[in-house]
């Protein structure tokens, strides 16, 4: 008789991106479409023509380069517009934000009280 060892088997394990949970503010929001997957912990910027959330990116010129916001959960792309929820506030584990460099970090107004711990 043989035994599946856990070697044998792949187990799922969320992406964590708080650093301690119950102490986040998570908002619902609305994405614009997407070409590609947005990964939970995805830095999120609000596009001034439209008032809806995309990513950040400290180069664009859209309303995208002001840090506004982080993801909550993995989004798939999308041509249409889709609901979701982002943190306002959070402890994060700062490897875990995507997109994340000096503008977000001073956008969010975080600060990182312990190395690798954000708080926004």
């Amino acid at each position: 008789m043989s035994l599946i060892g856990s070697a044998d088997i792949e187990i799922y394990q969320p992406k964590e991106i708080r650093a301690i949970s119950g102490q986040e503010v998570a908002v619902p929001i609305t994405l614009a479409a997407t070409a590609t997957d947005l990964s939970k912990g995805t830095i999120l910027g609000i596009v001034t023509a439209s008032g809806l959330f995309a990513p950040y990116k400290d180069s664009n010129t859209d309303g995208t380069e002001v840090a506004r916001a982080v993801l909550t959960e993995f989004i798939p792309k999308s041509t249409a517009t889709q609901i979701s929820s982002a943190y306002i506030k959070i402890i994060a584990k700062k490897d875990a934000l995507v997109g994340l460099d000096s503008g977000a970090i001073s956008d969010l107004g975080a600060r990182e009280p312990i190395p690798g711990i954000l708080i926004i």
